[in-house]
């Protein structure tokens, strides 16, 4: 035993997965520069968010991932373009595990 109270050359389990099927939900791209006629050369600051959420489908040991891609540069002056893309993924596994969420009653 290790000084901590764990066992040495413990390993953590490995996560399996199998992915069943994958698929652009929705994606959208508005080039904002091109609307408004504008060009020439521009250094934009570049906000990237990504968002990950995932939830378990009614057959056993199946989830479905859904990734949401945000791109949005931006000027001084304007927005030069968006960019949002909606990707999901089926997937199977045996091997993960998600911690039981306790809900608490709203007023």
């Amino acid at each position: 035993m290790a000084e901590n109270g764990t066992t040495e050359g413990a390993q953590q389990p490995q996560v399996q997965m199998n992915i069943l099927g994958q698929y652009i939900r929705d994606m959208s791209f508005e080039n904002v520069m091109a609307q408004k006629g504008a060009g020439g050369e521009v250094q934009p600051d570049v906000n990237v968010s990504v968002n990950l959420d995932a939830k378990k489908r009614s057959t056993e040991n199946q989830y479905e991932v859904m990734t949401k891609l945000n791109i949005e540069p931006k000027t001084k002056r304007a927005a030069t373009f968006c960019l949002c893309l909606s990707w999901n993924m089926s997937v199977c596994s045996t091997s993960l595990v998600f911690p039981k969420i306790r809900s608490t009653p709203s007023c």
